[in-house]
């Protein structure tokens, strides 16, 4: 369970630094893993990778895997709630706000954050359409993230949520 854990912070780091430091303005991320994202879990985990074929590869490439869909569901399904709180609110704050986040301008905090937890709401309701509850609510598909649920939610609202709002 720990490994599996911290290969999921090094996906949960990958996607940060690579595709919104890196690639800010990546429309979608590919659901095949890449080589890059392998070399960087085992970067991570400060390991070489075992041998090709070995028991151990094929746990922690399948882990990898898992984590690497988890995060791009969650970049997919966020990316859509972006969209559909823009769509469905067409005369509220949340398209002002829009707006100037496109054109670079810095709106006021509290239009921001109400912007923010529009964007989140559209998600969890995305989520319990699709999945019936929020991906990482299982105790199995925790290890996926990385983190608690609790702090996947901080996550998402403070740092990913508002990485994507200016996409």
């Amino acid at each position: 369970y720990q490994l599996s854990k911290e290969i999921g912070k090094a996906i949960k780091e990958y996607f940060h630094t690579q595709y919104y430091k890196v690639e800010g303005n990546t429309q979608l991320i590919s659901e095949d893993v890449t080589p890059k994202s392998i070399e960087h879990v085992y970067t991570s985990l400060r390991i070489s990778p075992p041998p090709e074929g070995s028991e151990l590869s094929h746990f922690i490439l399948q882990r990898i895997d898992r984590s690497y869909v988890a995060w791009g569901t969650v970049d997919r399904l966020l990316r859509q709630a972006l969209r559909l709180a823009v769509e469905t609110n067409p005369s509220s704050s949340v398209q002002h706000v829009y707006q100037a986040l496109q054109l670079g301008e810095e709106p006021s905090p509290e239009n921001l954050q109400s912007f923010y937890s529009t964007i989140y709401s559209t998600f969890e309701s995305l989520a319990s359409q699709i999945y019936y509850r929020l991906p990482w609510e299982s105790i199995e598909s925790q290890a996926h993230y990385g983190i608690s649920a609790k702090s996947m939610e901080n996550y998402l609202r403070n740092t990913y949520i508002p990485l994507i709002a200016k996409m």
